[in-house]
């Protein structure tokens, strides 16, 4: 008996009919969304590019395409924590008069008031285990 061979073969990154954002981002180590917003920040600086994805595919074989994510990551997650402050300044404040003293900060997961800070480290400290010899 001989053992049957599969003509299929294995493929690396998107299917074969994937859209050419999906296939760049598949490459670029980014995702669909990321190289939508490169394509629409592009247009909006007002750049003389006539196809975009082709221009992008070109900047992520000379290598430029990485920086570019990085700057666009960079502004997104400063977006988001200026949201999030924003949002902080309308919570309650804690009982030292910090606006959303309370709350965690969403890097750390700790109290944003520092005296809340320490009063929940100091809560933490003293439930630690005994370590048995």
């Amino acid at each position: 008996m001989s053992a049957k061979r599969s003509s299929k073969k294995t493929l690396k990154g998107p299917p074969p009919r994937a859209s050419g954002i999906a296939r760049l981002a598949a490459d670029a180590d980014a995702t669909e969304d990321e190289i939508t917003q490169l394509i629409e920040k592009t247009r909006a600086e007002g750049r003389d590019i006539r196809s975009p994805l082709p221009w992008l595919r070109t900047c992520h074989e000379n290598g430029d395409l990485q920086a570019m994510l990085v700057t666009l990551r960079a502004e997104r997650g400063a977006a988001e924590l200026q949201e999030w402050g924003n949002w902080r300044e309308q919570q309650p404040k804690c009982p030292h008069g910090e606006a959303g003293g309370r709350e965690l900060h969403p890097q750390s997961g700790e109290p944003i008031c520092a005296i809340c800070r320490h009063d929940a480290r100091s809560i933490h400290i003293g439930h630690k285990e005994e370590v048995k010899a």
